[in-house]
Parts: C-alpha cells; sequence; structure tokens
C-alpha cells in the first residue's frame, strides 16, 4: 500500500507533489526489481532441481554400475595411470575370489604380484607396450593365486580418457579360463594321442563325404596313403578321383566301381583288389568301408590294408597243398608199388646171377627190365622223399665231409668243361640230417646246374656258418639260430620269373621230353622243409642260378665217417631167419636173396604162423618182420615173442611212407629198418649189420 501523505502537506507544495511523485517512481522501480530478482531466484531454484535430478539420476548410475562391478563374474582392476608404478586404486570381489587377493591386499600395488615362474614373458611385454602406447590390450598369460596355484586368465586392459582426452587410469577386466585351458589341452593331448595311434598303424585310414549328386570329397587321408601309393597326401586329397582311375588296377577298377556304388547307397563294404604305386610297383590291399549318414550327405569311414605278404603266403600254401596232395597221392600207391618194385628188382637180380643167363640173348633184355626197375625205385623215393613221408634217418654229420666224399662222383657228373670249384668254411658247424638225404640234395642241385650250362661254365659249392635267416622263401626254423649254409652256384642261362615261381612243383620240367621227370628240385624242397630248413633262390635270365639252402646247427660233433671196401664173403651167413612177410611175392623172392646168401629160412605168411613157428623152434637168431601186417603190426610181434626169446634180434622192412607208419605208432627212428623197394646186396649188408 502506498504511504498517506500528511494534511499539512497536501496539496500546496509543488515540490511536495515532486518528491512524491519521485517516491512513488522509486518504489515502483523496487517492485520490478523484486519482481526480477523473484523470477531469477526461481530460474535458479529451478536450475538447481534439475541438477539435483541430474544428480540423483548419475548417483543411481553409478550405484548401478558399482552393483554391476560387484556382482559381475568376471575380475575388475583400476590403476592410476598418473603414477608411475600403476598403482591399484580399486578391485571387484569377483577379483578377490578369482586371485585370492583382497582390496587391502592389492591397494597401491602393482599388478606384477600375479605374475610367476611359468608367465609368459612375451604376454607380459605386450601388457607393457599397451600401457606405454595407451591402447587397448588382450592377451591370454597365466597368473598365479595368493596361494601360488597358476590359473589361465584372460585378460582385457583398456585405457580410461577424461574430457580433454588424456589417460587418467587403465581398467582390466579378467576372465577366469583354466577350465576351458585345461578342456583345450585335454582335446590336443588326444588329438595327439589319436594322431600317434593314427601313425602307428601300418594301415591307411580315409574319410570320404558322398553328397547328394554323388560327388566324392576327401574329408581326410592318413599320412600312411603316401607309403602305401607313393602319391602324395597333398596330391590324393586334392582329387579323390585319382585312386578310382590311375591308382587301382585297371583289371580291377570294375569291382572297386561295385563296391562305391554299394557305399553310395548306405551299405558297408569290404574288397580286395589291386592297387598300382607310383612307382609302378603292383601290391595287394584290403578295401573296407564303413558308412554312415549325416544330413543329406553319405560319410564313409575307410580302412585300407596292404595284405601283399599274405596274399604271397596264400599262393605259398595253395602251392604247398597241391605239392602234398601229389605227395599223398604217392604215399598211397607207395607200398603196392615198393612190393612190385621189391619183385622186379630182385628177379632180374636173380635171373642176371642165374649160369644160363651169362651167354644168354634174353640177359639184354633182363638188364633193361632192371634198369627200368632202379629208374622207378628211384622215383618212388624221389616223390616219398618230396612229400616227406620217407623215413628220415637222421644223425650228426658235418656236410663238409659229405661234399669232399662225395665230390669226385660229383665232378663226373659235371663233366670236364664245367670248372668245379668248391669253397668250404673250416670248422663248420654240424647239422642233423639223414646222410642220403644230402647226398640226394648235392646230386640234383649239381645236376641242375650241368643242364643249365650246355657250353660250359663254373660251378661252385661253398659252405659256411650264419647266424640270420633273413629272406627265405618257405617257413621259419623252431629249433635253432645259428645255421649252416650251403651254397651252390651255377654261370649257367638262369630263370626266368615264371620259371622260378613252379620250380619246386612236382613233375615240373623245361627240360625235352625223357631228359627229366621234374623231381629233382621237389625233392632237393621236400628234403629241406623235412630238416626244419630254408631254400631261397636268386637268379635272373642269363645271370646264372645260386641255391642257398640253411639248416639248423647242432652243438654235438659230428663223427668222422670212413668207408670200408665192400668184401662180398663178408655178407654171408649161416644163420637161422624167420621171415614173417603178407605179400607171397615179396616173401618168396627176400627168400631167394638171404638162402643164396647161406641163411637158413624159415617162412612165416603172417603173425599167428609166425607165432607158431617160434614155439617150435629152437632157436632163432633174427627176425625179418614186415612193419604192418593185417592182424598185427611188427612191433606187437617182437613184443609178443620176446617171451620166449628176449634177445631176439630185429630187422624190420616196410614199403609204408611214415604218414602210414605214425597212423599206427610207429616210430621208424633208431630202429633197424630196411625200406623197400630193395636190392639183394642191400638187403645183406643190413642182416649183417643186425648180426653182427
Amino acid at each position: 500500500m502506498p504511504r498517506a501523505i500528511p494534511v499539512g502537506l497536501w496539496p500546496h507544495s509543488r515540490g511536495f507533489i515532486l518528491q512524491v511523485g519521485q517516491s512513488l517512481m522509486d518504489e515502483l522501480k523496487t517492485k520490478e526489481q523484486l519482481l526480477s530478482e523473484l523470477a531469477q531466484a526461481r530460474q535458479r531454484i529451478a536450475e538447481l532441481e534439475d541438477l539435483e535430478a541430474e544428480r540423483l539420476q548419475v548417483l543411481h548410475i553409478l550405484h548401478l554400475q558399482n552393483r554391476a562391478m560387484e556382482s559381475t563374474g568376471n575380475g575388475i582392476v583400476i590403476v592410476d595411470a598418473n603414477q608411475s608404478h600403476h598403482p591399484v586404486i580399486y578391485c571387484n570381489p569377483a577379483f578377490s575370489h578369482i586371485t585370492g587377493y583382497s582390496i587391502v591386499d592389492v591397494m597401491d600395488e602393482n599388478c606384477r604380484f600375479l605374475q610367476g615362474p611359468d608367465t609368459d614373458p612375451a604376454a607380459v611385454a605386450q601388457i607393457r607396450q599397451a600401457i606405454r602406447q595407451q591402447t587397448d590390450c588382450q592377451v591370454i598369460i597365466k597368473n598365479y593365486r595368493k596361494d601360488g596355484t597358476p590359473f589361465w586368465n584372460e585378460l582385457t586392459i583398456s585405457p580410461v580418457r577424461d574430457r580433454q582426452g588424456n589417460v587418467t587410469h587403465f581398467v582390466g577386466i579378467q576372465n577366469d579360463i583354466t577350465h576351458r585351458k585345461q578342456t583345450e589341452e585335454q582335446l590336443r593331448a588326444n588329438e595327439e594321442r589319436f594322431r600317434q595311434v593314427i601313425y602307428s598303424i601300418s594301415d591307411h585310414i580315409y574319410f570320404t563325404e558322398i553328397s547328394k549328386d554323388g560327388t566324392y570329397t576327401n574329408l581326410y587321408l592318413s599320412p600312411h596313403v603316401q607309403t602305401l601309393t607313393g602319391y602324395p597326401v597333398e596330391e590324393l586329397e586334392a582329387d579323390w578321383n585319382l585312386w578310382a582311375s590311375q591308382i587301382i588296377h585297371p583289371d580291377d577298377r570294375a569291382r572297386a566301381a561295385e563296391q562305391a556304388k554299394r557305399l553310395t547307397v548306405g551299405i558297408d563294404s569290404e574288397i580286395e583288389y589291386r592297387i598300382t604305386r607310383s612307382d609302378g610297383q603292383i601290391i595287394w590291399v584290403r578295401d573296407s568301408g564303413r558308412v554312415t549318414q549325416e544330413g543329406e550327405s553319405t560319410l564313409v569311414y575307410g580302412v585300407v590294408s596292404d595284405i601283399t605278404e599274405r596274399k604271397r603266403a596264400e599262393k605259398m600254401q595253395r602251392q604247398t597243398q597241391k605239392m602234398e596232395a601229389i605227395g599223398k597221392l604217392a604215399g598211397g600207391v607207395a607200398h603196392d608199388f615198393n612190393n612190385l618194385l621189391t619183385v622186379i628188382y630182385g628177379q632180374c637180380e636173380l635171373l642176371l646171377g642165374e649160369e644160363y643167363t651169362q651167354q644168354n640173348v634174353i640177359r639184354e633184355e633182363i638188364e633193361e627190365i632192371k634198369v627200368a626197375s632202379e629208374k622207378a625205385m628211384l622215383l618212388t623215393q624221389q616223390l616219398l622223399t618230396f612229400s616227406r613221408q620217407r623215413s628220415n634217418q637222421s644223425q650228426v654229420l658235418n656236410l663238409n665231409h659229405i661234399i669232399n666224399q662225395f665230390k669226385k662222383m660229383l665232378q663226373r657228373l659235371v663233366g670236364e668243361d664245367i670248372d668245379f670249384v668248391d669253397n668250404l668254411a673250416p670248422d663248420l658247424s654240424s647239422i642233423k640230417a639223414d646222410p642220403g638225404h644230402i647226398e640226394q640234395v648235392l646230386m640234383n642241385l649239381v645236376i641242375n646246374a650241368r643242364d643249365a650250362m650246355p657250353k660250359g661254365g663254373a660251378l661252385t659249392i661253398a659252405t659256411a656258418n650264419i647266424q640270420s635267416t633273413n629272406g627265405a622263401t618257405n617257413h621259419e626254423p623252431r629249433k635253432s639260430e645259428s645255421y649252416v649254409q650251403l651254397t651252390v652256384s651255377d654261370t649257367g642261362i638262369g630263370i626266368d620269373k615264371e620259371t622260378k615261381a613252379r620250380m619246386f612243383e612236382p613233375f615240373y620240367t623245361t627240360k625235352a621230353v625223357g631228359k627229366g621227370t621234374g623231381l629233382g628240385l621237389s625233392t632237393v624242397y621236400g628234403i629241406v622243409q623235412q630238416n626244419d630248413g630254408q631254400i631261397k633262390v636268386l637268379s635272373q635270365p642269363g645271370q646264372g642260378t645260386t641255391f642257398e639252402i640253411v639248416l639248423p646247427a647242432v652243438d654235438e660233433p659230428a663223427p668222422i665217417l670212413t668207408t670200408n671196401p665192400t668184401n662180398p664173403s663178408n655178407l654171408m651167413g649161416n644163420e637161422t631167419i624167420l621171415l614173417v612177410e603178407d605179400e607171397a611175392n615179396v616173401r618168396a623172392i627176400t627168400r631167394k636173396f638171404l638162402r643164396k646168401r647161406g641163411y637158413n629160412v624159415i617162412e612165416a605168411i603172417n603173425v599167428h604162423d609166425a607165432l607158431e613157428i617160434s614155439r617150435q623152434a629152437k632157436c632163432i637168431d633174427l627176425l625179418i618182420t614186415d612193419m604192418i601186417m593185417p592182424d598185427m603190426n611188427g612191433y606187437e610181434l617182437v613184443k609178443q615173442l620176446s617171451h620166449w626169446q628176449p634177445d631176439l634180434k630185429v630187422l624190420y622192412i616196410s614199403g609204408y611212407p611214415d604218414d602210414v607208419l605214425d597212423q599206427h605208432d610207429i616210430l621208424t627212428e633208431g630202429i633197424p629198418l630196411l625200406e623197400k623197394p630193395f636190392s639183394s646186396e642191400i638187403l645183406a649188408r643190413k642182416v649183417r649189420d643186425v648180426l653182427d
């Protein structure tokens, strides 16, 4: 309200009026000023209210950020960038949980306390460089907890800048990835073990994808594919068709394509085929594929194995089976054949010994029959030797002694146009074998070498002590690691690949008709196998041939072999002999042989007859009995007769091969045994050996 004007002054004074007006004007100005100040105050209050709201919002955000930093599983640490040692000014609980260090432990400390003996210096250098350059940095580093245990830290470091762009702090965010690293290490270890397993397997392993349109893609090829084929792995990985179009043998591609079709339609398949290596060598493989389905693609897991050795062994087994079949055939007819030959040869001997044939015109024909029977006897012996069904009268002997005693005859066999050289090792170890068998081996190999040098050449026989038998063609020796080697080499025409593959087959020969039976090398093969030995042939056309035979050595010394001149009078006798033979023809010729030598012979046609005769006979000096007869074998007969004559001397005769004797539990080693067919002189010599 305006102030009241005193009555005494109102309205007489102009000055008064002016004074009042001025007063009113001043009053109006003050009110406007107050209103302006009030407006300004209200504006300031509004501004302050906005600032407070903003402050509260910032505080809320800061509180939210703090709660987030406190609750996150990642460790957070903040360091001061303005101090030279970059001290820690903050760390969240997760940092303490990961490292084991509390805020008190780390405050004002440099983060290098997390480093340890296995911390990678390169990772530390990367962190320091980022800090120097004030840039972001991410590393995986091995740190250590407060208790000393290591952990893998995936660390991210970022600079914090003010409004002017100056770096004030660095923030580090930790992520404990120890479990992940352990898993990765385990995976790497498993992968390495798997890789080592793959590398240790000689087979080739492959993994192929067959798409819906039939396209093949190599997803994995093991390194052994290069060993198997000779082609680089990269070349095979790049082109699946290389295997099908070039590596598989042309004659086997159709069969391999059939396998591919089966795999394409989801059928497991396994086949065998040949492949051609990059060097041209052809080998056999077995390809086994197993199929799984994954979406629209077919996945094939396969293994390719080199079965060349198995195929070679199967071929050898078939060859052996074929040879054994022939041997069994020979053994099956040996008994009857030997009986017939004994009679034929014996009758020829008797006829040629009679006076009326000395000048008779039929003498020549009888001699031809005898020669033919001798060849038949040799043929039978070779067949039985080859089939390992001929009895083996083994004894300890020295191979050098056999060669020296047999040398003159071998030299006569080869003739004058062939140089005969022997290179015999001194102090040669002994072997255990049948001397007659060894002589057969020498004779057959020498004859084979002679026939390979029709225009002359050189023949070398060598012996040696060896310790290794690698590269042999038949089964490994079973009893010894030391061996005696016999080598027979010639400079002849050599042997081609086809002949070499069949040379040990019975009746296989490259000689003209009538020039050979094809049993010489078969006999050698049989003797070598029978003595647990090995035989190897080295030969090429035009470059000669070398036969290498190895036989197990024995520690026993070989006795010195001596030869006694034959004196026919020494083969005579007057003792009483009981002859037991169920074959009438053989019994008759044997009786004639013995009686011509002066012996008193009592014949028995069977076992029962022999037992009856022995009961009645006053004295029997020698029993000659067939080994196998219808009612009782020779062993059992001797046991029966020993009741009446305990010291009875016995000579067994047999025309059966060893396998038949084995079926009757008859052992021939170490007993006096005469094999059919035999001559009168061989019979007489055996009889005197037993009696004397």
